[in-house]
């Protein structure tokens, strides 16, 4: 049995038919090695076989594999997946359960897939709701407030005699 580790795949199977053996079950496995290299064999280098018998190939696929980062703190995930070498962006989620504020919720690249170092993952992270004031309406700066809609305005006091300002 010829040694195949570092071989291409296309390499590999010309040493095993050059060896009387076949190409038997290709298996990918996400590795720092370039795609299509050969990680090992099975049988190994070195193994008597009877001429015709198949050998399996554990082939790289270059990438790394996406860490699973939903349930952990906002902190945690982008330590994670950064560590593994991506990029993270977040997007939020409002969530009515305080249990979940600053969890991770989902991700854009599934747990366990070989992807390519630099990628961006996509994590959603929980955010409490705001309850007041809605953003949607606009908040006045408490000395200018202005009556609601439909309601008689305050008079506003007019200067009496003695404040009034001096007449020139």
């Amino acid at each position: 049995m010829p040694a195949l580790a570092g071989l291409t795949r296309e390499a590999a199977s010309s040493a095993l038919a050059a060896a009387g053996l076949r190409t038997g079950k290709i298996t990918r496995s996400c590795s720092e090695l370039p795609s299509g290299q050969v990680i090992s064999s099975k049988p190994g280098a070195g193994a008597r076989l009877a001429p015709g018998r198949t050998v399996s190939l554990l082939v790289a696929q270059q990438g790394a594999r996406v860490p699973p980062v939903v349930g952990l703190s906002r902190a945690e995930a982008r330590g994670s997946l950064k560590a593994a070498g991506f990029a993270v962006r977040q997007k939020a989620q409002i969530v009515d359960d305080p249990d979940v504020v600053n969890s991770v919720l989902g991700q854009s690249v599934s747990p366990g897939t070989c992807a390519t170092p630099g990628r961006t993952v996509v994590i959603t992270v929980g955010v409490a709701g705001q309850s007041f004031p809605d953003p949607s309406e606009p908040t006045l700066p408490p000395d200018s407030a202005e009556p609601p809609a439909g309601a008689e305005p305050t008079p506003r006091p007019t200067p009496t005699d003695e404040e009034s300002p001096p007449e020139n």
